[in-house]
Parts: structure tokens; C-alpha cells; sequence
């Protein structure tokens, strides 16, 4: 049984620059305003749209908008578009949507999001770092994520415990990788300059997508353009927005042209009275006020970079301290169990793997394949298999029935209806898993769970399974391809089934001294700390049966559409 520990992507926004022509510019662009559950957005939409179009206009291979896009969809997205990535390429990735921060981190929220309560949240949604560490890790040549996001708090007033105000700072952006905020820390991104204000897009985006147009200026100049543009626009309503910029990348690119592009013959030339005199009044001041008012007037004068380093010297002097990082209540790795009763879960980190087998694996089925890459988030699974002592105390307090068993007779398995759970024809005691449960009853367990602990309960999807399973490795079995260590790992068909079954030969040549099931974690546990995976009893997941993965989620989700009257069992058992 699976508990899940979902992600929050915060809505964000990557640009890629003018390159050599062996390098490719490429964008993402995603866009999220239609929220089933909570507060719906007016602009995300019609500012993702717009920012396509104008990295078109400047050269850049735009990948179809995803728009009101699930976890499942967003993470999907991100996959796809990283795989593209090289080293020598620049990319663009822009999201508009809600985003928030819990507990000092940041995420971005798909539209399916709910606000049961901030666990919840954490748990069904796609963190930022997410976003910018897929980028980061293809290493392109150059990235600008920008995160258009910081809007009200979406659960403010559901009645829920989710509190946020704003995105914090991204801290340091990957090597080669510019990132900007469209607010800072604790401020609220204009969708529109009051009630007036026609424009479909939000002053941030509006402001950028115009920038981007701009021949013959450096990215990193730009940003600084862009800061200053929203921030002058914000003030004329007396609201404070200051994008928020981090910049890791060496070198200088260009979203159109190139450092010669539109440099006039006396662009170097002396510095005039007026730039001087202006300069000079700023420095008496020596205030942030007085260095905009020269930027103001003179935005193309010969102390601009003067007068923004020392804007940037006065803000640090006066910043507050940054929050005091706050450590991940669940990291990877950690045990927990969320009542009394409840099923020892552990954690386990989010990824990607290969899923299935190749095909010149021995004795792989049809169904084992095509192999494809699956991304997976992190989420908490049952340390050991559903126990008998735990299905009784669910059948206890549900009143549930649960009966009829299919018994071994050493030959075949047939259909007894009256073996149970608890008299399934083998001996077993409490600290054996359960069986004869379908998946009916499986799912009953879960929801059961739910309500008694109030976090979210499931079963494990089939990609969950396998990438839980494999821990890391990409053998035949969690320990390697031999079959010499299946007696020390695994529950499996031995010469104590022979003794009570008759069994003829394929068997293996150990002896555990259990017929037919074992207690839960005899066997040793894979490398995320389960134990049981293969072996013992069959497990189910969430998934319907569909006979190969060809067209099968890539985002780690159960796969719910297929033939659903048959469900997926993964891990095999004690007679196998």
C-alpha cells in the first residue's frame, strides 16, 4: 500500500538567447489559470500564449503550450522538453500559473490541485527546484527561467491550513542558468494597473515579452530592464512589485542581435553636463530613491551600472536576513507511521528510471515492454507488505466481509469459498502478509487508512511499484541478474514447498523452513529499505490491464484507462 507524497511546481518561465548557429534555441512555455479548486486566474493563459509567440518572432523552436495542464501533464512536459536539451543549446522555459511557498520552498501548482491541507499540497504538486534542476542537469549553454507566479495566495480563505506569502528567493541558480521572480519576496505580481487596464497580459509579462524584441542588448541587461519597467509601472499605482533576478551564466547572449547590433558611431563618446550633473546629485543623496530617479531619467546614460551596483549595495545593507533554511520533514530515507495501526511507511526519493524489460532479457514477455523513461516523484510506500494483524483491525472496525480464498493444492489454485483471510488452507499467524484480498478490499484497506490517520492513502501505481522495487538498479531483480541470491532477498518457490507440496523441479535449492507464505521482513530489504518485493505474496497497484506499456503515463501515474475489469499484480509470490 502506497501513501503519496506529491510536488508543487511554482509557475515559472526559462529564456534561452542568440547563439552560434550549431547551437538550438528552444523553449517550453506552460500556462495554468482554470483551477478546479481553487481561485482561478485571469492572465496565466494569454501570457504564456503571448510569450510563445514572441520567442517565435525572435528564432526560437517553441514547443507547443501546454495550458491548464495537471501534475501529471506538467511533469510530462518538462520530461519531454528537457530530453531535447544539449550542451551547446540555450533554452527558453516559461510558466504562468499559481505558485507558493511552504516552509522556506517553493512550488509551482498544476490546475488539479487541492487545498486539503499544506501537507496535501506539498505532497500533490511539483517543486521548483524540480523545474530548474531538470534544465540544469541536460547542462545547456545558457538558461533564463523566469517565474511569473507570485499572486495572491491561492488557499487564502478556503478554510485550510496552507499558508504562504509569495515565492523566497531561488538562492543560487544552476551554473550557465539565469533565473528571475516577476516579484520579490513577499510581494504581489500586477495582473493589471487598475481597473482601467485593458491589457490580456499581466504588467510582468507584458513587460517582457516587449523586452525581448530589443536588438543588440545582453540578456543580463535586459533583466535589469525588465526590473526596472515593472517596478517604475507598479509604483504609478502605489503597489511595490521588484522582479527578482539571480544570474549564473557566463558570457553574453542575446534574444535578437548581437553586441554590434545598433551601436551608433558616438555611443562613446564624452559624457555630457546633464549626465554628470545628474550623476553627481544621486551620489550626494546616496539613496536607492535618488540612484532610480538618475536610472529614470537617464536610462541609457553613462553611470547606469554605476548607479545600479550601488542600488544593489544599499539594498543589501538594509536587507533582512534570509529565512533560516528549514529542513525537509520528509526526507528520503525516513520511516514513519501517521496513527497507531497504521502501516510503517518509508520515503521514497523521486526520480526517473528506465521501466520494463529489453528485449533480449531471458524469459521476458511481450508484456514486459516497450522500455521507456518515467519520471517519478517522491512518495512513501509500506515498508513490508499489508500484515494480517493490520487487515484485522480494518475488518474490525469496517465491519467488512471478506471471503472466499483460492487454495494450492500443489498443482493448481483453485476457487474455496470457504478459505478466507483468515483460514487460507497454509498456517500463518499475524506477522504474515495478508491474502485472499482483492482489489476491491485493497482499495477499501486504503481509503480506510485515510480516514483513520487524515492524510492520503493509495495504491501504489505500477511505475511507483517497479521504480520502488528496482531501488536504483537496473538488473533482471533488485540485487542483480544472478538467481543465486533470490533465497536471501525473497520468498520463493524452495525445498520447504517441496516438502508440503510434492513440487518437481524448477525449484531453488534453499530451504527457509515456510511452505507457503513468511512474516514480513525476513528476507533482506532492497536498497530504499522494503522489504518483500519480490516474493512472498503478489501485490496490487492502481493501474488497469493493458497488455504492453505502449502509450502508458510517463509521469509515474496510475494508468486508468485499458481494460479495468483486470488489475495489475506485480512481484510474484512463494510458489514462484
Amino acid at each position: 500500500m502506497t501513501r503519496l507524497f506529491a510536488l508543487l511546481l511554482s509557475g515559472c518561465f526559462a529564456l534561452c538567447v542568440v547563439t552560434p548557429a550549431s547551437a538550438e534555441r528552444r523553449a517550453l512555455v506552460i500556462g495554468n489559470d482554470t483551477y478546479a479548486h481553487v481561485d482561478p486566474l485571469k492572465n496565466a493563459v494569454a501570457d504564456a500564449r503571448a510569450m510563445a509567440k514572441a520567442l517565435e518572432k525572435v528564432g526560437f523552436t517553441v514547443a507547443p503550450p501546454v495550458l491548464n495542464a495537471d501534475r501529471e501533464r506538467m511533469l510530462d512536459a518538462i520530461s519531454r522538453f528537457t530530453e531535447t536539451l544539449g550542451g551547446s543549446d540555450e533554452a527558453v522555459v516559461f510558466y504562468g500559473g499559481h505558485a507558493v511557498e511552504i516552509k522556506g520552498v517553493n512550488y509551482l501548482l498544476p490546475v488539479d490541485i487541492r487545498s486539503d491541507n499544506e501537507r496535501s499540497v506539498i505532497f500533490n504538486a511539483v517543486p521548483l527546484n524540480y523545474l530548474l534542476s531538470s534544465v540544469g542537469d541536460q547542462r545547456p549553454k545558457f538558461s533564463l527561467m523566469v517565474i511569473d507566479a507570485c499572486r495572491d495566495n491561492p488557499f487564502k480563505g478556503s478554510g485550510r491550513n496552507v499558508n504562504s506569502r509569495g515565492l523566497v528567493p531561488a538562492g543560487a541558480a544552476a551554473a550557465g542558468q539565469m533565473v528571475i521572480y516577476s516579484a520579490s519576496e513577499g510581494q504581489k505580481a500586477l495582473d493589471r494597473l487598475g481597473p482601467n487596464d485593458k491589457s490580456p497580459n499581466g504588467v510582468f509579462t507584458r513587460v517582457f515579452v516587449k523586452a525581448i524584441e530589443t536588438d543588440g542588448v545582453h540578456v543580463a541587461e535586459l533583466m535589469e530592464r525588465v526590473k526596472e519597467e515593472v517596478h517604475r509601472l507598479a509604483r504609478t499605482i502605489d503597489h511595490q512589485q521588484l522582479p527578482a533576478f539571480y544570474n549564473a551564466a557566463v558570457g553574453r547572449y542575446y534574444f535578437k542581435g548581437d553586441g554590434n547590433s545598433g551601436r551608433k558611431p558616438d555611443d562613446t563618446g564624452s559624457r555630457n553636463d546633464e549626465d554628470s550633473a545628474a550623476f553627481d546629485a544621486a551620489k550626494v543623496a546616496d539613496s536607492v530613491e535618488a540612484y532610480e530617479a538618475y536610472l529614470e531619467a537617464l536610462p541609457n546614460g553613462r553611470y547606469v551600472a554605476a548607479a545600479r551596483i550601488r542600488i544593489a549595495a544599499l539594498r543589501k545593507a538594509t536587507a533582512p536576513p534570509p529565512p533560516t533554511p528549514v529542513a525537509d520533514p520528509y526526507p528520503p530515507g525516513k520511516e514513519f507511521d501517521d496513527c497507531s495501526g497504521c502501516p510503517r511507511m518509508v520515503v521514497i526519493p523521486g526520480g526517473s528510471f528506465v521501466m520494463g524489460s529489453p528485449s533480449d532479457e531471458p524469459n521476458r514477455r511481450d508484456v514486459e515492454g516497450p522500455q521507456r523513461t518515467v519520471q517519478v516523484g517522491k512518495f512513501a510506500l509500506g515498508k513490508t507488505e499489508v500484515t494480517r494483524g493490520e487487515f484485522r483491525r480494518f475488518v474490525r472496525d469496517t465491519g467488512r466481509s471478506v471471503s472466499g480464498c483460492y487454495e494450492y493444492d500443489g498443482k493448481e489454485w483453485k476457487l474455496d469459498s470457504g478459505k478466507s483471510w483468515e483460514s487460507p488452507g497454509y498456517d500463518q499467524t499475524d506477522d504474515h502478509p495478508v491474502v485472499c484480498v482483492d482489489w476491491n478490499d485493497a482499495q477499501a484497506y486504503a481509503q480506510w487508512i485515510s480516514r483513520k490517520s487524515g492524510q492520503t492513502y493509495r495504491l501504489a501505481s505500477e511505475a511507483e511499484w517497479e521504480y520502488a522495487a528496482r531501488a536504483g538498479g537496473r538488473g533482471v531483480r533488485h540485487w542483480g541478474n544472478g538467481e543465486s541470491e533470490a533465497c536471501r532477498y525473497a520468498n520463493v518457490a524452495d525445498q520447504a514447498g517441496k516438502r508440503k507440496f510434492n513440487w518437481g523441479p524448477p525449484l531453488f535449492e534453499c530451504d527457509d523452513g515456510y511452505p507457503a507464505t513468511a512474516p514480513v521482513g525476513s528476507y533482506r530489504p532492497n536498497d530504499f529499505g522494503l522489504y518483500d518485493m519480490m516474493g512472498n505474496v503478489w501485490e496490487w497497484t492502481d493501474d488497469c490491464w493493458n497488455e504492453s506499456y505502449r502509450g502508458a503515463p510517463s509521469g509515474g501515474s496510475a494508468w486508468t484507462s485499458g481494460n479495468c475489469s483486470r488489475r495489475v499484480v506485480r512481484g510474484g509470490a512463494w510458489d514462484y
